[in-house]
């Protein structure tokens, strides 16, 4: 969300998705609490405030890089939320999937292989058997 003195933009991915115009200039914002959100609208995973309008590639910066360059310039490191316990296990059960997908398609590559083998040994010796 971009909100200057006329509007408020609206990105994803550094994509602009709306913009609305404002009725009035937003002369109101003092005080040390920002609300975002609302209670139909899903959790925010990070949010970070920057007193003035950003550039869509200082947005994609923050999402390839976790920051703005010019932060990481100043020696701001990424954000890299706590691992809780829950991630631990969705993390070893993604690694058992993969692992279990990659042994299921090297079964299947074998099991091709043997066909075929099995295919020209029989044709062969059908050949042999012939002649």
């Amino acid at each position: 969300v971009v909100v200057n003195q006329e509007s408020l933009s609206f990105f994803t991915d550094a994509k602009l998705q709306a913009r609305i115009m404002l009725q009035r200039p937003i002369t109101d914002c003092t005080g040390s609490t920002l609300e975002i959100g609302d209670v139909d609208i899903p959790a925010l995973g990070e949010i970070t405030f920057f007193p003035r309008e950003i550039t869509t590639t200082e947005m994609e910066e923050k999402m390839d890089l976790g920051h703005t360059s010019g932060s990481i310039a100043a020696g701001k490191l990424a954000f890299e939320p706590e691992m809780t316990e829950f991630d631990a296990i969705g993390a070893q059960q993604a690694t058992a999937f993969a692992q279990a997908k990659g042994e299921r398609s090297l079964a299947a590559t074998n099991m091709a292989v043997e066909a075929t083998i099995n295919r020209l040994v029989t044709e062969s010796t059908q050949v042999s058997q012939d002649d």
